[in-house]
């Protein structure tokens, strides 16, 4: 492999494939780290194998996602020979279960609902994924989950044949019964392949994995026998969860939840009733179980040696003070630690260097109190944008006469995120003699 392809230096081989080889490489100009595919060269020029890499990049130049990676940069060949996408560090979900075999309940739950959103955002724009499985799925130290692998997705309606390939590379333990029979792709399809996934991760094996069958009777169970209860493994989940990982495993695709965003939906009511912990802090608990702590310290070193420096920088002035500021400054950081380090007090805002900070400017209609990381901020309309750390944030926006608006946003260093709602406010009839205001922004005191 030449050191240098296109701009980029190859720095380390991760993968290599029948297809395409994966490297972690770096732009020579920008210092950027991608994760780059490149075409193996035996390919002949103009095979049907040789389109790969322009396919899944015109795919995922579709998407826009925090469960799925960016696409950065195409080679200018008919057919690419290279494409560059973001770099996610971290272990696949498949080297995760071979370590731990089996995750907690809400560990698992937590990371399939991240792929489920990802898969419902592709869903949303008439794309299959066909080849969702833990090997393609990264957990990574901030507790972000990235579905990979997009190179046998396609459209909705598009020819199969060109994917066939796929079928040979990736087998048949995580495909769904009508993709076993040769059927086209939807995305109730991709759902099966994620409760298969899901199953795993709670049990410690595939739904029909008994025993260890040899793929022409593995295939044979997936298209005719009713997956395993997990009673048979030991294992007790709510009946809501298990609801949903059965629907998912439906050996008919009308009976699976219609798409990622309905798995979604349902694997969220599910994870309420299991934990209130964040979703990060969830997800990267999966890291701990498998030995990969160290892991999360360096990611948290990195993340918060700027904020301590800040920090100290003040203590002269709390001394002065007679240690009342300092007081100010340790009950910040209690609540910051309390919270899984996802939340951002208001003293490490004004004190952030630039290069961590980021903004969120809000708007909701017709007004709404707003949340950050469960820390309540202020009610709408706000003269300033919230100031927040790089990286993902959750923002809940609630009004006493309509549902909570939850949105889940990533901020880039030096970025502002435009974040804006329209409640769906119940209208009411006003009772006699009271006066009917609920809408109205509330007053300041």
């Amino acid at each position: 492999m030449p050191a240098h392809v296109g701009p980029y230096r190859i720095r380390e081989r991760l993968a290599e494939g029948s297809i395409a080889s994966l490297h972690r490489a770096e732009h020579e100009r920008l210092g950027r780290i991608v994760l780059l595919k490149t075409l193996k060269t035996s390919l002949a020029e103009g095979s049907p194998l040789a389109a790969t890499l322009g396919r899944e990049a015109k795919i995922l130049s579709r998407l826009a996602h925090v469960s799925i990676p960016r696409l950065l940069d195409v080679s200018s060949d008919s057919d690419p020979t290279w494409v560059a996408l973001e770099y996610v560090d971290g272990p696949s979900l498949a080297a995760i279960l071979q370590q731990s075999r089996r995750l907690e309940v809400p560990t698992a739950v937590a990371i399939a609902l991240e792929v489920a959103h990802g898969l419902g955002h592709a869903h949303a724009r008439r794309i299959v994924h066909r080849n969702v499985e833990p090997r393609g799925i990264v957990i990574s130290p901030d507790g972000r989950v990235v579905l990979l692998d997009f190179e046998a997705a396609e459209e909705l309606g598009g020819s199969a044949e060109r994917f066939e390939r796929t079928e040979v590379i990736h087998g048949h333990r995580y495909m769904s019964p009508e993709r076993i029979m040769g059927e086209p792709a939807t995305p109730q399809s991709d759902v099966f392949s994620l409760g298969v996934v899901l199953y795993e991760m709670l049990c410690g094996q595939g739904p029909w994995d008994d025993g260890k069958p040899s793929p022409t009777e593995l295939s044979r169970r997936i298209r005719s026998e009713e997956p395993s209860p997990f009673s048979a493994h030991g294992v007790k989940i709510p009946e809501v969860l298990s609801h949903a990982v059965f629907r998912c495993l439906a050996k008919r695709p009308e009976e699976r939840f219609d798409d990622g965003e309905a798995l979604a939906t349902a694997l969220d009511e599910a994870l309420d009733a299991l934990s209130n912990s964040p979703l990060p802090v969830l997800v990267t608990r999966a890291l701990a179980q498998a030995n990969l702590g160290e892991m999360l310290v360096e990611d948290k070193v990195r993340r918060h040696r700027k904020k301590a420096a800040s920090r100290l920088a003040l203590r002269p002035l709390a001394w002065q003070l007679g240690g009342l500021f300092l007081l100010v400054i340790v009950g910040a950081v209690a609540i910051e630690v309390a919270s899984g380090g996802g939340e951002i007090s208001r003293i490490a805002e004004e004190n952030m260097h630039e290069s961590e900070r980021g903004f969120l400017r809000v708007l909701a209609r017709p007004w709404a109190e707003v949340v950050v990381d469960g820390r309540t901020v202020d009610v709408t309309p706000m003269a300033k944008p919230i100031v927040v750390s790089a990286g993902r944030h959750y923002v809940t926006f609630k009004h006493p006469n309509a549902p909570d608006e939850k949105r889940e946003i990533m901020v880039a260093p030096g970025q502002t995120v435009l974040v804006d709602v329209t409640m769906r406010v119940e209208r009411r009839a006003p009772a006699a003699n009271v006066d009917a205001g609920v809408d109205a922004a509330p007053s300041s005191p």
